[in-house]
């Protein structure tokens, strides 16, 4: 989120246009989205073999800093980046979906179209509320197939590609959706109370809203 609007500036400049275009939001909110995953995956690869520590199993590893040295002794850094590709793609729809539709649905539907209040707090609510369910559903298919690669150590079905047309072959496009309602509760509150809070503090320094 921090590198929005830094990125959005860039690409106003770029494509001459004065920020408030769909296509810059989106394009702005899917590049920091990739960025920022890109750098922080090996955290996200072991998050998700903690995750899937099965009841009553021993850990996978003794600790945090034993899981980061075992995979990359096992694996190298190679290992530590597993599933980079399926978690930026993960990262760049869910911070496009987040960040770009709440923009848009802000300030070129309810502002632009309905006359909403920009600064006003149902405004922030309502807008993300909408993001939240737009958010879910565009990160989904990618948050599964993400975990599939990240629990795939020894990759026994292949890359990101490889599981994603397995997925495909043996579930369809249902298969994609899987967990929707966990991600929700997850996902959804998080961008409900990042994006008003957000909204809050930029309204408290003195900045204009999104």
């Amino acid at each position: 989120m921090g590198l929005y609007e830094p990125i959005k500036s860039q690409y106003a400049i770029f494509f001459h246009d004065d920020g408030n275009s769909p296509i810059v939001n989106w394009f702005s909110a899917f590049t920091s989205g990739a960025i920022g995953s890109s750098i922080f995956n090996p955290i996200d690869v072991v998050k998700v073999r903690f995750q899937l520590q099965l009841p009553n199993a021993p850990p996978p590893y003794s600790s945090l800093f034993n899981a980061f040295h075992t995979i990359y002794t096992e694996k190298g850094l190679q290992g530590l980046y597993i599933g980079t590709s399926a978690t930026v793609t993960r990262a760049a729809f869910l911070t496009s979906a987040q960040l770009g539709s709440y923009d848009v649905i802000k300030n070129n539907i309810f502002v632009q179209m309905f006359g909403f209040d920009k600064e006003a707090n149902t405004t922030h609510f309502s807008a993300s509320i909408i993001a939240s369910v737009i958010t879910t559903t565009a990160a989904n298919p990618a948050d599964v197939v993400k975990t599939r690669v990240m629990n795939d150590p020894h990759t026994t079905i292949g890359g990101p590609s490889k599981h994603l047309m397995h997925i495909w072959k043996i579930n369809g496009v249902s298969g994609f959706m899987k967990g929707w309602t966990a991600s929700y509760l997850r996902i959804g509150p998080h961008t409900v109370i990042s994006l008003v809070l957000i909204e809050k503090v930029r309204q408290i320094i003195g900045m204009s809203s999104y």
